[in-house]
C-alpha cells in the first residue's frame, strides 16, 4: 500500500555543530539531490548527498569548504535527464558572492565557480536554482543592501558559461521577498515574489503586493507585473509551481480584514496570466502555503490553518481545466501544531504532504499520501522512534510514484539529516 517504505536512513550527522535548511530536487524517476550548509566551530562547508531508487542514500560529501568564510542558503535543481545544479551564498570579510556547481546525478558535481563577484556591505540570501531540459540553468537570489532587498539573477548557457548577473527587481526603498522560481523544459522561466515598494508611499503606508516576471531564453527578463488583482489587500508568502510545458499556478495569502484568504492565479506561457483569481481557502489564520504540480498541470496546495486550539495541515487539489476542490483537513490522531507543510506531486493524481507537528518539546515529521481513488490517507509519523526533535522537512517525488522525504533532527549539540522513501502507489 502507499505510505512509508523501509526504515528512516541517517544521511549525515554532526556531533557538535549546525546544519542549515536543506534543499532537495529530483528527476522524473524519483532520484534526488540534497544540499545543505554546515557549521562546525568557525568552519563553514557545503555538503551534498545523492539518492537513487535502486541504491538509496549515499553518505554526504563536501562540495565546498569556505575556509574562513560563511556558506548559507543553498538552492538545488535537477532536470528529467539527471543534470544537477547547486547554488549558494558565500561571504567573507563583509563581502558576499554567489557560487554554483554543475554536474549530474550520475557523475556528481564539477568544480564550484563564482557567479557574482564579492559585494562589500551586502548580504546575499534566498538562493534558488532551476534547470531546463538541456542543462541550461537559472539562479536568482535576494541582495540585502542599503536599506532595501532586491532580486538578482544569472543565466547559465551550456557550453558558454554564466552570464553577468542582472537585476530582476530593484527597489530604492522597500523589499522583494519570498521569491519563487520555476523553469520549463524549453528554457523559459517565471519568478514570483512578495513586493514592498516604499519609494513613494513611505514605510508607514507600505502595503505588500504579489509580482511576477518571466524570463525568455532568447531575450531575457520581461517587465514585472502585479498579478494580485485586489491590491487594497496585503499579499504575502507566495508559492509557484510550473510543468515542463509552461503552465503554472501562483498561490499566495491575502489579508481580508477579518482573516486570511488563499488566492491562486493560472499562467499559460503563450497567453500570460488568466484574467481571474480563485479563492482556494479562507480562515482566521492561514500560513505557509506550498504548491506542487504534475506533468499534466494538475496541482496540489497545502498550508497550515488555525482550527482552535491547534494549527492543522490542510490541502486542496486543482484539476487542469476544471478548478479547485474544497479544502481537506489532514488532522492527525495526536494533538499539536502542524508547521510549514511541504508537498510533492507524483503524477496521475498522486501526491504527498509532509510537515512537522509540535506538542510541547516534542516535534515529529508526519505525512499523508493522496491517491486518485482514495483521497488523502490517514496521517502517519514517518520519522521512526527517536528522542530527537525534527525540523525543516521537505519532499520530492517522481512521476512513477517514488517519493523521498528528508528532514533535520537535533538533540543537544548533535544534529543529523534523515531521509525516508515513501510510496505513492496504491495496491
Amino acid at each position: 500500500a502507499s505510505g512509508a517504505v523501509g526504515k528512516p536512513s541517517e544521511i549525515h550527522t554532526v556531533a557538535h555543530g549546525k546544519i542549515g535548511r536543506p534543499a532537495m530536487a529530483a528527476d522524473g524517476e524519483g532520484n534526488a539531490l540534497l544540499a545543505w550548509s554546515q557549521r562546525e566551530g568557525e568552519r563553514w562547508t557545503l555538503w551534498m548527498s545523492r539518492y537513487t531508487v535502486a541504491a538509496g542514500w549515499e553518505k554526504g560529501t563536501v562540495v565546498r569548504d569556505a575556509k574562513h568564510g560563511r556558506i548559507s542558503d543553498p538552492g538545488a535543481a535537477v532536470n528529467a535527464g539527471g543534470d544537477a545544479l547547486i547554488a549558494w551564498s558565500e561571504s567573507k570579510d563583509d563581502a558576499a558572492a554567489i557560487w554554483a556547481a554543475r554536474g549530474s546525478l550520475g557523475s556528481g558535481l564539477g568544480e564550484p565557480a563564482t557567479i557574482s563577484a564579492a559585494e562589500p556591505g551586502s548580504q546575499l540570501r534566498g538562493v534558488l536554482a532551476a534547470l531546463d531540459g538541456s542543462g541550461n540553468g537559472l539562479v536568482v537570489w535576494q541582495r540585502h543592501a542599503a536599506g532595501s532587498i532586491a532580486v538578482w539573477g544569472s543565466y547559465y548557457e551550456t557550453g558558454v558559461g554564466w552570464r553577468t548577473p542582472e537585476p530582476v527587481r530593484m527597489l530604492e526603498r522597500g523589499a522583494a521577498t519570498s521569491v519563487c522560481l520555476s523553469m520549463t523544459e524549453e528554457g523559459n522561466a517565471l519568478a514570483v515574489w512578495r513586493d514592498f515598494d516604499a519609494t513613494d508611499s513611505g514605510i508607514d503606508k507600505m502595503r505588500s503586493a504579489i509580482l511576477a516576471r518571466r524570463f525568455r531564453k532568447a531575450s531575457g527578463w520581461g517587465d514585472p507585473e502585479v498579478i494580485q488583482l485586489d491590491t487594497t489587500r496585503a499579499g504575502g508568502f507566495p508559492s509557484l509551481a510550473m510543468n515542463a510545458k509552461g503552465f503554472a499556478v501562483a498561490l499566495w495569502s491575502e489579508s481580508t480584514g477579518d482573516g486570511v484568504a488563499l488566492q491562486a492565479r493560472c499562467y499559460h506561457e503563450e497567453n500570460w496570466w488568466e484574467d481571474g483569481v480563485s479563492t482556494v481557502a479562507a480562515g482566521v489564520v492561514i500560513g505557509s502555503p506550498a504548491l506542487a504540480m504534475d506533468e499534466n498541470g494538475d496541482c496540489v496546495a497545502v498550508w497550515e490553518q488555525y482550527d482552535e486550539p491547534w494549527h492543522t495541515a490542510y490541502a486542496s487539489r486543482y484539476s487542469y481545466g476544471v478548478g479547485w476542490c474544497a479544502p481537506v483537513s489532514m488532522r492527525t490522531p495526536e494533538t499539536g501544531n502542524a508547521l510549514a507543510p511541504g508537498v510533492a506531486a507524483g503524477g496521475m493524481g498522486r501526491a504527498v504532504a509532509v510537515w512537522c507537528q509540535r506538542y510541547g518539546e516534542q516535534e515529529h515529521v508526519w505525512a499523508s499520501i493522496h491517491g486518485p481513488e482514495t483521497g488523502w490517507s490517514r496521517a502517519e509519523v514517518v520519522q521512526g522512534p527517536t528522542v530527537h526533535r525534527a525540523e525543516n522537512p521537505s519532499v520530492v517525488a517522481g512521476r512513477t510514484g517514488n517519493a523521498i522525504a528528508a528532514w533535520c533532527e537535533s538533540r543537544g549539540d548533535s544534529v543529523r539529516i534523515v531521509g525516508r522513501q515513501l510510496s505513492l502507489m496504491e495496491y
